[in-house]
């Protein structure tokens, strides 16, 4: 559970979600205008597999999309990132 735990926090960076959301809203480019709700967003499926280890990996996502859309960080691209 801790080796999965460690390859999220490494993954899951404020610049890695950037780039991610820049494929999605090119040719615009990508603002992250709270990067304070990404952060807590990010952090999201990392608390979720620390407290609950039994969630799926599919769950640990839907945490991310649901932290996204819900706390708005980007410019544009929210629902879709």
């Amino acid at each position: 559970m801790a080796s999965r735990v460690a390859r999220l926090t490494q993954l899951f960076t404020p610049f890695y979600a950037s780039g991610i959301n820049a494929q999605l809203v090119y040719p615009a480019t990508s603002v992250i205008v709270k990067p304070g709700e990404l952060s807590s967003a990010l952090m999201r499926p990392l608390q979720t597999a620390t407290y609950e280890p039994h969630r799926s990996p599919e769950y640990l996502a839907a945490t991310l999309a649901i932290g996204i859309m819900n706390g708005h960080p980007f410019l544009d691209g929210n629902k879709r990132t």
